[in-house]
């Protein structure tokens, strides 16, 4: 499976609540974490609120040429020139990281874990059904 694939697979998170329509070039759509065959995880974002390029929301993975990645749980040492924490490189984001180096860990990292990934994403959609319909009932 290709990086973008793995991106577009990814389940998305709308963050769009209360633009108007007008904010449509602001369109905010974070993605879940990716969790690499390694164990590696880390958020990769691309829209119009986070540090990619382009730096607009609602486009596929392949449009984009750098992406904002955040909190990885293991230090990554590729990712370290681009870090705007170097003391804390659990703890930071990474802005407008080139896909080449992007493509680079999630090649060597064995690729997205498909198993893992997509269990976190069914248990994470399942939990945001439950705490919807959980909204309708006041206590």
């Amino acid at each position: 499976m290709t990086l973008f694939d793995a991106l577009d697979l990814l389940n998305k998170t709308d963050l769009r609540d209360g633009l108007s329509v007008g904010d449509s070039e602001r369109y905010y759509e974070r993605r879940d974490r990716i969790i690499l065959k390694s164990g590696l995880s880390m958020s990769i974002q691309s829209h119009a609120g986070s540090y990619c390029f382009p730096r607009q929301g609602g486009l596929p993975s392949h449009k984009y040429t750098s992406f904002e990645i955040g909190y990885p749980n293991e230090p990554v040492a590729d990712l370290s020139y681009y870090a705007e924490d170097l003391d804390d490189p659990c703890g930071t984001i990474y802005p407008y990281v080139p896909l080449n180096i992007i493509q680079s860990i999630y090649d060597s990292n064995g690729g997205i874990n498909r198993t893992l990934g997509l269990t976190l994403i069914k248990k994470k959609k399942l939990w945001d059904s439950i705490h919807k319909a959980s909204k309708k009932y006041i206590f």
